[in-house]
């Protein structure tokens, strides 16, 4: 099971992630190909513009995991996640985690551009809702509901 410890240092919670996902920095990133150090400040300043942002770090068996970044307002957004990869196979226990603090009925919008996200996502039973365009990124985003949150 997850261990989830809010935190306010997304800065040393999102360089410990990406540092070891060079993937992500060259393909997936919003903003790749980029450098680690900018993908993380540009990932911070999302986080600290939403006005309900909340984040925790996930530990398994006390070694650090991830991270999971929630917003709570009219509707709880998955606003971002990362599971380091010798965990990404713990799916049940990472849908636990996000429902401990979310409830049910969670959305998330992954950029299109982020193949490995949106497969993981439909692959995981997330459904897709619809696909926008992000006029400040540039970027196409899709729209998931975490509707299988009920199951686990």
């Amino acid at each position: 099971m997850f261990e989830l410890r809010e935190t306010k240092d997304y800065q040393r919670v999102i360089q410990k992630c990406y540092e070891k996902d060079f993937v992500l920095t060259d393909r997936y990133h919003v903003i790749a190909p980029d450098t680690t150090d900018r993908c993380v400040e540009h990932t911070v300043k999302v986080f600290e513009k939403s006005p309900n942002f909340t984040m925790y770090f996930l530990l398994w068996e006390g070694k650090f995991a991830g991270y999971i970044g929630v917003e709570k307002s009219d509707i709880t957004t998955l606003k971002g996640f990362f599971l380091m990869p010798s965990y990404r196979r713990k799916v049940k226990e990472f849908f636990e985690a996000i429902r401990s603090v979310c409830g049910k009925d969670v959305y998330t919008a992954v950029y299109e551009k982020n193949i490995r996200a949106n497969k993981y996502l439909l692959r995981n039973n997330c459904r897709f809702v619809v696909q926008m365009f992000d006029e400040q990124e540039r970027q196409t985003v899709n729209i998931y509901k975490l509707c299988h949150l009920e199951d686990y």
